[in-house]
């Protein structure tokens, strides 16, 4: 049975299982173009507004009066531009790129995009437009809006060279090495994450950086034998593979074992497709530090009288030890583009991990026992003499990972306003979701093929909202009106227990380090640390710190050596004679 579902100028096939069908969608760009009945609009009633690109795009103005409206801002205020019109948030946090895709304005969409409207921009409440696009379910919308994203960050990238060029003329050449270590409170996720031990060397205007970990994105990384260079001389040149003069030549890399390399472009049509999938069938996760009420104390050894404030070895450095006080994670998630098939499915996972975990579990309890047994003969050598509040302690310390900190037991989870509009039946409980995540990281990382990826159909667009622009604007700061499909939501915050590390005898300034790491910012890890690092820090140089990934993981980077050398040879800095390109070697970069 097929619907035909009216929604004002655009229409919608409807089929019978829900979804909207490919031909659907080629019916909708016919139909999309088609203007409504002319309105004689004055544009000085909206240039009196505050925010008037938002207006006309909520109110579904035609795309000429958008583009007059564009160009009256322009000449009425000198010192605004194009990017800063289009990129201007609300009292919401909405950009008209927001709105638009909320309301799934199509013609708005695609002219907001040509005006290279920002993509990444998050509103109060945490999401972007790509969340707000994956929320109202069209492919074609998620599809123009991540090939943006990709041209945005091959620009953005560009644009870092000339600061990055500075920074590195500045500093000495030097070989320095950080320590990726992956944690999880999660058993299951445990044996799965990786860790790594980059190196970074840097001679005149370029640098190398060796990594067996090429990113940990949101739930898959990539492992290999690989190097990224760049390539401070060939700033500017173009690719063979490209004769496009944005594409930049010094950005390099290169797969060890193969003998192959990759300028880094962003093939904007590689693998889209799989993407939108992807993004289609996975909650949306927006997971953020609160770092408000974040502080820092001395972190204190020794005994009950005898306390000292905490200062080790750091790799070749002398760290004073800090605990991160109020370090709180919170994280939203929605599911509203979700059908109960999809939640369907979590639940199977869930419950299949469930009875994995009760296998290790009893494996470990018949494993434990037999241990105990076997050395019961020595009690009498190996006992110590200390209370017993001391050996509870300890034991509780051992089983929680020791030192470590960013365990489960050493933090407070709560929930907190949860929020549920698309029924009960596929909520999970914490437990459930934190296996749920495990199985989903578990299988990006290639040690699980239960959960390949279907193609998504477009879902039929929400319900026509009958909020008015004055609904909107006027409701109270970050709590707007939901314009577009009603969310499932949930959300929860977590306290963390985490340490911080920083010494005085780090060579490198906290500054240089940041513009350094604004290159690695296409690897989401490095973005994190980048970001971390950038909060107000005690005195000295971080060189060993927590830093949340996404909800049921944290990264521990330690700093081990960093060592100034005037004499590092320059083919290092260079591909190799012997290695051939492959363009498409990593699709996503």
């Amino acid at each position: 049975m097929i619907k035909f579902i009216g929604l004002g100028r655009v229409s919608y096939i409807k089929m019978s299982d829900g979804t909207c069908s490919e031909e659907s969608e080629d019916f909708v760009d016919a139909v999309d173009d088609v203007q409504t009945t002319p309105v004689t609009i004055n544009i000085t009633d909206f240039e009196n507004e505050p925010f008037p690109l938002h207006r006309a795009v909520f109110e579904n103005r035609p795309l000429h009066f958008l583009t007059e409206l564009l160009s009256s801002i322009t000449k009425r205020n000198k010192s605004m531009d194009i990017a800063d019109i289009v990129g201007q948030k609300d009292l919401h946090g909405n950009t008209p790129l927001h709105l638009a895709v909320m309301f799934g304005h199509r013609d708005h969409i695609n002219f907001l995009l040509q005006q290279n409207a920002p993509i990444k921009t998050k509103n109060i409440q945490g999401w972007t437009p790509l969340d707000e696009a994956i929320s109202y379910g069209d492919r074609k919308i998620i599809k123009s809006i991540l090939l943006l994203g990709r041209k945005q960050a091959r620009q953005s990238l560009g644009n870092r060279s000339p600061k990055l060029m500075e920074t590195l003329r500045a500093i000495k050449d030097f070989q320095m090495e950080l320590r990726w270590e992956f944690h999880s409170w999660i058993p299951l996720l445990k044996r799965f994450l990786p860790s790594d031990v980059c190196a970074i060397s840097k001679r005149g205007c370029s640098f190398r950086l060796d990594t067996t970990l090429l990113d940990f994105n949101d739930r898959r990384w990539r492992r290999g034998n690989l190097t990224f260079l760049f390539i401070g001389n060939n700033v500017g040149k173009k690719s063979s593979s490209s004769n496009t003069a944005a594409d930049r030549h010094s950005l390099v890399i290169m797969d060890n074992e193969l003998k192959v390399y990759q300028y880094i472009r962003y093939n904007e049509e590689m693998d889209i497709d799989e993407d939108v999938d992807m993004l289609m069938s996975t909650d949306l996760v927006y997971l953020q530090p609160n770092t408000k009420a974040i502080s820092f104390s001395r972190a204190q050894s020794g005994w009950f009288f005898n306390r000292y404030n905490k200062t080790e070895k750091v790799g070749q450095f002398d760290a004073d030890f800090y605990n991160i006080n109020g370090f709180m994670i919170e994280t939203k998630k929605r599911r509203e583009h979700l059908s109960e098939e999809d939640i369907y499915a979590n639940k199977a996972i869930y419950e299949t991990l469930k009875k994995s975990l009760e296998q290790q579990k009893n494996h470990r309890k018949s494993s434990q026992k037999s241990l105990e047994e076997s050395s019961s003969s020595f009690d009498d050598i190996a006992q110590i003499d200390q209370p017993s509040k001391f050996n509870n302690t300890q034991q509780l310390s051992t089983n929680n990972g020791g030192n470590n900190h960013i365990n489960g037991d050493t933090s407070h989870e709560t929930d907190a306003d949860d929020h549920h509009s698309g029924g009960d039946g596929g909520e999970e409980t914490d437990d459930e979701e934190n296996l749920i995540e495990a199985a989903m990281v578990s299988a990006m990382s290639g040690q699980d093929d239960q959960l390949p990826i279907k193609p998504r159909r477009s879902l039929p667009p929400p319900t026509q909202t009958n909020v008015t622009w004055e609904q909107y604007i006027n409701a109270p700061k970050g709590m707007p009106p939901c314009l577009g499909r009603q969310w499932d939501l949930k959300v929860r915050t977590k306290n963390l227990k985490a340490t911080i590390a920083m010494s005085q005898e780090f060579p490198l300034s906290i500054e240089s380090l940041l513009n350094i790491l604004e290159v690695f910012a296409t690897f989401k890890h490095f973005k994190k640390l980048k970001e971390f690092i950038n909060l107000n820090l005690p005195p000295g140089f971080p060189v060993k710190i927590d830093i949340p990934m996404i909800a049921t993981i944290l990264a521990r980077v330690t700093f081990l050596n960093f060592n100034y050398n005037d004499k590092l040879d320059a083919n290092m800095f260079e591909i190799p004679a012997d290695y051939t390109e492959d363009p498409n070697r990593f699709p996503d970069l």
